[in-house]
């Protein structure tokens, strides 16, 4: 939208989880599988997009790099992180096992294991590789 004349231009169709950086947007589209969304990237004014990700799930941006979770065919995530402009791809946790991702930040990951039925929640330490409980 712009400020100053309240017009609206769309830019992405279908875009579900967005996330901007400087000079990316970085989108998932509409979809009912939430594990497997592609995620994509984009100029500011939608050109010129990019897939980042085929099997793509939770993201963030962080001093315009992107934080994200992969599903591996094993059924593992690995998170990763890409500058904006996609180049410097690392991988930067060990594969691990989850119900649900909840969120991602440039030093950690949380997420909920089933445990006897009951989901527990664990934080994991990217620099360490440490993961701790923190129900």
């Amino acid at each position: 939208m712009n400020l100053k004349t309240g017009k609206a231009t769309k830019i992405i169709e279908d875009a579900g989880e967005i996330h901007l950086s400087n000079n990316k947007i970085f989108y998932k589209k509409t979809s009912r599988n939430k594990e497997t969304d592609t995620l994509y990237s984009s100029d500011l004014n939608g050109k010129n997009i990019k897939v980042v990700e085929k099997f793509a799930n939770t993201l963030t941006v962080e001093n315009n790099k992107l934080y994200y979770a992969a599903k591996k065919s094993d059924g593992s995530y690995c998170i990763y992180e890409i500058n904006e402009d996609l180049s410097g791809k690392k991988q930067i946790s060990k594969p691990f096992y989850c119900t649900h991702i909840l969120s991602i930040t440039s030093k950690s990951a949380k997420y909920t294991v089933k445990e006897n039925e009951v989901e527990e929640t664990y934080k994991m330490d990217f620099a360490s590789g440490k993961i701790t409980k923190i129900n």
